[in-house]
C-alpha cells in the first residue's frame, strides 16, 4: 500500500481494534512478507509504537461503540491509546484506550423540591477554588448546591474535565444526584444522597488536569466517609506534575506534614507520572477516616533550617538538564542565604515504568526551626533554559520565604476547610492573601457557617483565625 501507515484488525472480546503501525518497524516487515496469521500479530501488537486505536463492534452494522477510557489496574489489556507518539513511555500497570471520553451526569433535578445553597462561580478568583470547597461542604453537610457562572473569570470559562471528574467522584462517593454535569457546563446542581457502603473509587481527568485538584475536592469526604480507622481507597488519573496547580511532590513535601496537626493522615502511592500534554498519570491515595479535625495554631515561623531540592526529568529530557536546574536553583539560593545554608538536592530521571511522556521540573520546600513548611517550584517549559528554571523554582521559594509567612501562598486557601471544620478555633500566619485565599474564606463562611477573622500586622504578614463548625464523623452514633 502507497499509504504512510499499514492496517491490521485482530479479533479480542468480541472487539476489533483497528490498530495503525509505523511500516519501518522491523518486526512489522517480517509479519508483512510472512503473512503471518491475525492471532499472532495480535500476540506481539503491545511491541509496537502505537498511533491510534478505535474500537469496534464485530455486530453487522458495524457503528463505533463509545470508548471507556477508565482504566482498571486488573485489566490484562496493555493497549496504550491516543497520543503516545515518538516520545511516548510505556508505564506499568494499565493504560487508555480509544480517545478522552467523559462521564457526564444530567439527572433531572427540580429545583422546588431542594432548598438549594446558590454560589456565583465569578465572585473571588472565580476559578475551580469555588467548586472544590462548595462540592466537599455539600457532600459532609449533605446540603443541595447550586452553582451558576462557573468559572466566569477565566478565558475557557464552564467546567474542565478535570472539575468534573472531581465532582463526580463526590457524587459517587454520596450517591447524589448532579445536573449540569457535562464538559463546558456554567451551572451545576448537586444534590447529596446517602453515603455509599463503597470504600474504593476511581476518577481520571482523562487529560493532562491536575490529579492534586482531584485530591483537593475528595480528601474532605473521604475523612467522614467511614467509621473511623476504617480507610478510603481512591484511584487518580490524569497529571501529577502539571501547570496551573500544585505538583503531587508539593502534597506530599508540604500539604501533608501541616494537615497532620489537624489530626489528618494520608498515604499516596504514586504509580506512575503524568505531565503536560498526555497526562497518563497514576496515583493511589488511601486515607484513613477520622472523629473530627482538630484545631490548630501556627504563628511562629521561626528559623529556615533545611532546604531541600528536588529535580526531575523524563523520557526525551536526559538527567543532565535536572542538573543544570539544581545547580542555577543552589547558585541563587546560597547568593541570598549565604553559603552555609543546609540544601539538601536530588537530580532523579523517570523512566518508562516510572513515567509517561516526556516531562521536567524542579521542585523545592523548606523547613524551619518550628516544623513550619514552605514550597517553591517551577515546570519545565519548551524553549526555556534548563538554568532558568532552576532560577525560577528557587526565587519563587525565597519569596514564600520573605513573606514572612507560617505557610506559602499556595497552601493557604488549601487549609481554609480544615479550619472551618475543626472543633474550636484555629490561627495561621501568612504572607499576602491570594484570591483563591479570601474565596476558599467566602466559601467556608457561606457553605459551613464559619466564622473568620483576619487581621494585618504590622510585619506585612496576617492572621487568619476561625472558630470551626465542629464537624463530627456521622458514622459515629
Amino acid at each position: 500500500s502507497p499509504e504512510p501507515f499499514k492496517k491490521f484488525v485482530s479479533f479480542t472480546c468480541n472487539t476489533i481494534n483497528i490498530c495503525e503501525f509505523h511500516p519501518s518497524n522491523m518486526i512489522h516487515r517480517v509479519l508483512l512478507r510472512k503473512r503471518k496469521p491475525l492471532s499472532t500479530i495480535h500476540t506481539i501488537t503491545p511491541m509496537y509504537k502505537y498511533i491510534n486505536i478505535r474500537q469496534y463492534s464485530t455486530k453487522p452494522t458495524n457503528i463505533p461503540l463509545p470508548v471507556s477510557t477508565e482504566f482498571d489496574s486488573s485489566s490484562n489489556n496493555r493497549t496504550m491509546g491516543k497520543g503516545r507518539g515518538r516520545r511516548g513511555r510505556r508505564g506499568k500497570g494499565s493504560g487508555f484506550v480509544g480517545n478522552p471520553t467523559y462521564v457526564e451526569v444530567d439527572d433531572p433535578i427540580d429545583e422546588n423540591d431542594h432548598d438549594f445553597v446558590v454560589l456565583d462561580g465569578a465572585f473571588g478568583e472565580g476559578g475551580g477554588q469555588i467548586l472544590r470547597n462548595s462540592v466537599s461542604l455539600s457532600y459532609l453537610q449533605r446540603r443541595p448546591l447550586k452553582i451558576i457562572n462557573i468559572r466566569a473569570n477565566r478565558s475557557r470559562g464552564g467546567l474542565r474535565p478535570q472539575h468534573l471528574s472531581g465532582i463526580v467522584l463526590v457524587n459517587q462517593m454520596c450517591s447524589g444526584q448532579l445536573n449540569g454535569g457535562k464538559v463546558y457546563s456554567s451551572e451545576i446542581k448537586l444534590v447529596p444522597g446517602e453515603v455509599t457502603s463503597a470504600t474504593v473509587f476511581k476518577a481520571n481527568t482523562q487529560t493532562a488536569g491536575s490529579i492534586c485538584l482531584l485530591i483537593q475536592v475528595s480528601l474532605p469526604c473521604a475523612l467522614f466517609h467511614n467509621m473511623p480507622n476504617n480507610s478510603v481507597k481512591i484511584e487518580y488519573g490524569g497529571g501529577t506534575n502539571a501547570s496551573n496547580a500544585p505538583p503531587i511532590d508539593y502534597l506530599i513535601n508540604v500539604f501533608k506534614p501541616i494537615i497532620k496537626r489537624f489530626g489528618v493522615d494520608f498515604e499516596i502511592d504514586i504509580e506512575r507520572r503524568g505531565f503536560y500534554p498526555q497526562g497518563n498519570g497514576i496515583a493511589h491515595l488511601i486515607v484513613p477516616s477520622i472523629q473530627n479535625v482538630k484545631s490548630i495554631e501556627l504563628v511562629d515561623r521561626g528559623q529556615i533550617e533545611t532546604i531541600h531540592i528536588t529535580s526531575y526529568s523524563s523520557g526525551a529530557v536526559p538527567i543532565s538538564v535536572a542538573e543544570r536546574m539544581t545547580k542555577s536553583c543552589i547558585y541563587l539560593i546560597q547568593k541570598t542565604f549565604g553559603e552555609n545554608i543546609n540544601i539538601v538536592q536530588e537530580n532523579i530521571f523517570f523512566d518508562r515504568n516510572q513515567a509517561w511522556g516526556t516531562g521536567t521540573g524542579i521542585n523545592l520546600y523548606a523547613i524551619t526551626s518550628t516544623g513550619c513548611y514552605l514550597g517553591g517550584g517551577c515546570l519545565g517549559e519548551k524553549g526555556v533554559s534548563a538554568e532558568k528554571i532552576g532560577h525560577r523554582g528557587a526565587q519563587s521559594l525565597i519569596n514564600n520565604i520573605f513573606s514572612g509567612g507560617c505557610v506559602d501562598e499556595y497552601l493557604q486557601d488549601q487549609l481554609i476547610i480544615f479550619m472551618a471544620l475543626a472543633q474550636g478555633r484555629s490561627v495561621i500566619r501568612s504572607g499576602s492573601l491570594t484570591e483563591h485565599t479570601r474565596t476558599a474564606i467566602h466559601i467556608s463562611e457561606t457553605c459551613a457557617g464559619a466564622q473568620f477573622n483576619v487581621e494585618e500586622c504590622e510585619d506585612g504578614t496576617f492572621l487568619i483565625s476561625c472558630e470551626g463548625i465542629g464537624y463530627e464523623n456521622p458514622h459515629i452514633n
